[in-house]
């Protein structure tokens, strides 16, 4: 089914290209219009048509038409693009987040800016490179970030003084994170267990830091085969499962305590997270646990420009101020993202949105240090779903046996990266 679409959407664009008809913009002596789809809630909208009033007013020969989808699924914003290329109306400039980066820039929807960008080193230079990497495609620049996060440790400091546990820094290993997080676990007088030390997302994105933690990664380097079954692998799946089934240190695969509900003592999460905590939980953020080397995850959203618009040129001023520190000054003071920007570490906008007491520059610290982007190739968010759908409660909680679902999750990879070669 996804495969037809998929066809059903690369039909699309071409017939859209054919009829010559590849962008709403229009050229007149006074200026160019340009066309920008976006994606996000009214409040996102808002500051976005402040940037373009800050773009304008700094490039009169250029106006910016703004087409707005309020939905904030990735694939519904895929589906508006094709559709809007296959209309003869294809937008010059465009949302993207980094999952969509192979897909639209093997489809020809998605322009390579890597000689644009080379052109001005200072200001490439000034974007944080795992950031910037999120939009790269085997060397290929095909966008660029507008903001971007890191997974942190969030963790309960009142329920660390009342266990007599320092609180986590960048020195814990998985080790020390199983001893503190043993501390931590409160049972009552039946052995039930009552606060839980941590609660961990079953997400792809977060099983895959904890492999590179462990030196190893879901697909092979050139990214042609999944290396689940990977001796490192196996040995990071066990790791998990045991801090549920063995150690008993973390919330059970079928769901209950959550940290939001302060019945846990950490979880990990990106900055976002902090505003679906309640004001009665004394929260701060440290570095992630390692094993054999540091890596958080990174993920970005940004944007690209068509691959057959009108006007490259001016579509690349506008990208350009987009992924700029000006533009990123607006953005960056909502405190839920962090800077992409080297010159925006200590900006009032971004200082001013950390809350007392919360080491949230951790987050920065991390990005710099060893933030890493996911491998990301064509299908990467069915490749998501798909390893979400096999690696499910069941598996976590042991019914079915590691070097099992892991044979299985390289099967089901297998098929979707060898479908579209």
């Amino acid at each position: 089914m996804l495969r037809k679409g998929k066809l059903l959407m690369l039909i699309m664009v071409f017939l859209g290209f054919i009829l010559g008809q590849a962008s709403l913009s229009v050229s007149s002596a006074a200026s160019t219009v340009i066309t920008y789809l976006g994606r996000g809630t009214p409040n996102e909208k808002a500051q976005f048509e402040r940037l373009v009033s800050m773009f304008e007013a700094a490039n009169p020969d250029i106006k910016v038409q703004i087409v707005w989808h309020s939905g904030n699924n990735i694939m519904q914003q895929q589906e508006r693009l094709y559709s809007m290329i296959a209309a003869g109306v294809a937008p010059d400039v465009f949302w993207a987040h980094c999952y969509s980066t192979a897909d639209w820039y093997l489809d020809g929807i998605t322009l390579d800016i890597t000689n644009y960008l080379q052109s001005d080193r200072r200001y490439m230079e000034d974007i944080f490179p795992a950031a910037l990497a999120d939009f790269q495609y085997f060397g290929k620049q095909v966008g660029l970030p507008r903001e971007t996060t890191v997974v942190a440790l969030f963790y309960n400091k009142t329920d660390f003084d009342n266990a007599g546990v320092k609180y986590p820094d960048g020195s814990w290993t998985w080790d020390t994170f199983l001893q503190q997080a043993k501390k931590l676990t409160i049972t009552d007088a039946g052995g039930n267990i009552v606060k839980y030390a941590v609660e961990l997302p079953k997400s792809t994105g977060y099983y895959m830091m904890h492999m590179w933690q462990n030196g190893s990664d879901m697909l092979t380097e050139d990214r042609t085969k999944a290396n689940f079954s990977s001796t490192a692998n196996i040995e990071t799946t066990n790791w998990i499962r045991d801090l549920h089934l063995v150690y008993r240190v973390a919330t059970p695969p079928t769901g209950g305590p959550t940290f939001r509900a302060n019945l846990v003592s950490m979880n990990y999460q990106a900055r976002s997270y902090r505003y679906s905590l309640p004001d009665e939980i004394n929260w701060a953020v440290s570095e992630v646990p390692y094993n054999k080397q540091r890596a958080t995850r990174v993920a970005s959203s940004g944007y690209s420009i068509y691959a057959h618009t009108k006007y490259p040129e001016e579509a690349w001023r506008f990208l350009k101020f987009l992924g700029s520190a000006e533009a990123g000054r607006v953005l960056v003071g909502d405190g839920t993202t962090i800077p992409i920007h080297r010159s925006l570490i200590n900006s009032p906008e971004f200082i001013n949105s950390i809350a007392p007491g919360s080491n949230e520059m951790v987050f920065i610290d991390m990005l710099q240090k060893y933030g890493r982007p996911e491998p990301i190739t064509r299908n990467w968010t069915e490749i998501h779903s798909t390893i979400t759908a096999i690696l499910n409660v069941d598996f976590w909680s042991g019914k079915i046996p590691v070097t099992e679902g892991l044979a299985n999750v390289d099967n089901a990879i297998n098929l979707i990266l060898q479908r579209d070669m």
